[in-house]
């Protein structure tokens, strides 16, 4: 288990999830409880011993616990994957295992689904549906901000085709929100390189949004210091290369650019410098396949992106 201290990974060797001595397979990261952070499920397998699932409830300081104990099922045998997702609707994230032989001559075991049974913490669902991105808007991120405990909470998931070995989360983004009485802002950034953003939202409901796709270059939270061009838009079979101008007035040498396709798959990233004044940066194309579609470039300054779209008709 590594943390992630902004300019690099610190290992964390005392906690729960790192001394456990199981053989895992699977892992999905949820929030179960609904306090605003992230638990997680640890499937075990193929192992002589220790083959219960382990649950680990996220105490809001960087620490775990076990708390397998809330788990309504939980035999030793094997299991691989493992999702989340409100399969009842009331606002909770339930749990699907699916589980597996111990060995070639062991029982096939059924597979677990377990209903959580809740508790006062409110939530939010958004379920997004691309237009110029992929229908199911994989790749997508969505960002909400909530006061929780008195304290401003910014939260992000991600829209991913996959969340673990043999598992995949629900596409329905799913937010705990503890004690927070609305949500202040959320943010979705699509793949095809539009962001949304809703203010002043109800607790307590399920979100669908469907894909603006009226702007064609958007901004989170950078100041308006900072603005980018990219030539060609369109791409021709026959370019080599994007080429991105960058107008700062500020100068940055922690900065980062990447180029995703439709899918929200990364295809090329390289850390930059931004020099006040103008930066040019070129993407290479020579060794990417580009089918036609919606891309996206994103420069990325901190926690802060601009993102940009780019056409391969």
């Amino acid at each position: 288990m590594f943390r992630n201290v902004g300019n690099g990974f610190e290992e964390i060797t005392g906690e729960p999830i790192v001394q456990a001595n199981n053989c895992s397979y699977g892992s999905s990261f949820g929030d179960f409880d609904n306090d605003g952070d992230l638990d997680l499920l640890v499937t075990n397998g193929y192992c002589n011993s220790a083959l219960a699932n382990i649950l680990y409830a996220n105490q809001g300081d960087g620490t775990f616990e076990d708390v397998s104990n809330l788990l309504s099922f939980n035999p030793n045998f094997c299991s691989y994957g493992a999702a989340w997702g409100d399969i009842n609707n009331d606002g909770f994230l339930d749990l699907m295992v699916a589980n597996c032989k111990n060995s070639t001559a062991g029982i096939e075991n059924a597979n677990t689904l377990m209903v959580n049974q809740g508790n006062d913490n409110n939530w939010l669902k958004i379920k997004l549906s691309g237009v110029q991105s992929n229908s199911s808007a994989i790749g997508s991120k969505v960002k909400i901000k909530a006061t929780i405990d008195g304290e401003e909470v910014w939260q992000i998931r991600e829209i991913r085709s996959q969340s673990g070995h043999a598992g995949k989360n629900s596409l329905v983004a799913h937010f705990g929100l503890g004690n927070a009485v609305q949500v202040d802002s959320v943010v979705i950034i699509w793949p095809a390189g539009g962001t949304q953003v809703l203010e002043n939202v109800n607790i307590n409901q399920k979100l669908n949004i469907v894909e603006d796709i009226s702007n064609n270059v958007s901004r989170i939270t950078l100041s308006e210091s900072i603005r980018i061009q990219i030539s060609p838009n369109p791409i021709a079979p026959t370019d080599s290369s994007i080429q991105v101008l960058i107008e700062s007035d500020i100068q940055s040498q922690n900065s980062r650019m990447m180029f995703y396709n439709s899918l929200g798959e990364l295809l090329w990233n390289e850390s930059i410098s931004i020099n006040q004044g103008s930066s040019l940066i070129a993407i290479p194309l020579s060794s990417q396949d580009l089918s036609s579609g919606i891309y996206q470039v994103v420069l990325q300054i901190g926690n802060d992106e601009i993102v940009a779209k780019v056409v391969v008709p």
